[in-house]
């Protein structure tokens, strides 16, 4: 039987709020992983930090997460789609501003499809895969640390989910995260499996880094596919804080 549009689409918004979903690109099994993952950790705290237009926070609602929300987003044009998400959600903050290890501003290269925007020059593999990736122009953003940003965040959440989506930068997020990874319980970031922006740290080096800073592999979602060759260039890894 087909139904009207609106029909469909009200049965989905029912659907969804029963938990029966799945998003578009993404796998039904990973996500209820996470699902029962964030559950069991009882985060208190999402930091969303390369937050876009918000597509990571609302997933994290409809898996069940109703705590506050920290976004981070320099990008003007993703700004004005995110901040009126933040605003209706009323439990949703935007700071407007990068993350890397030091304050200060830089030069952020705008990608035509948003989301493979970067302070980093491109490497050839990632456009040559993705085209709509190239950057076609560039804007000044201003940036902060996670430690500084939580300092004016002025939270006491000790259980913090970590969402980490910059593009090559996480090596220097987490570098300027000293003091907030002790109240980290749960980081999930993008870890690639080829190099796809200039000196940005690949999985294996990132994946030891994670585990001198105490966190331990939990689970991985796929991610950036070479859909030619059938090649994984890009995953998002869980890792969770090791237990004293």
């Amino acid at each position: 039987m087909i139904f009207p549009r609106f029909v469909d689409d009200a049965l989905k918004r029912l659907l969804e709020r029963k938990g029966y979903f799945r998003l578009k690109g993404k796998n039904g099994f990973e996500l209820e992983r996470r699902r029962k993952l964030l559950a069991s950790l009882d985060a208190d705290l999402l930091l969303d930090v390369g937050a876009n237009v918000g597509q990571y926070a609302r997933e994290m609602r409809r898996l069940g997460y109703h705590g506050p929300i920290v976004s981070f987003e320099p990008m003007r044009s993703a700004l004005s789609e995110l901040e009126p998400a933040a605003t209706a959600d009323g439990n949703w903050k935007v700071v407007p501003a990068g993350v890397s290890d030091r304050s200060g501003t830089t030069q952020l290269h705008i990608a035509k499809n948003s989301i493979s925007s970067s302070v980093l020059d491109m490497e050839r593999l990632h456009s040559a895969v993705a085209p709509a990736s190239e950057y076609i122009a560039s804007e000044e953003i201003v940036l902060t640390t996670l430690d500084q940003a939580m300092t004016a965040i002025a939270t006491d959440a000790r259980r913090i989910w970590l969402k980490i989506d910059v593009q090559g930068l996480e090596d220097r997020v987490l570098a300027g995260a000293t003091e907030t990874l002790h109240r980290v319980a749960c980081i999930q970031l993008e870890l690639s499996l080829a190099p796809l922006y200039k000196g940005q740290t690949t999985y294996l080096p990132m994946l030891l880094r994670l585990a001198e800073l105490g966190f331990d592999l939990a689970g991985v979602e796929a991610g950036f596919l070479d859909a030619g060759s059938g090649r994984l260039l890009q995953m998002d890894g869980l890792l969770v804080r090791r237990e004293p």
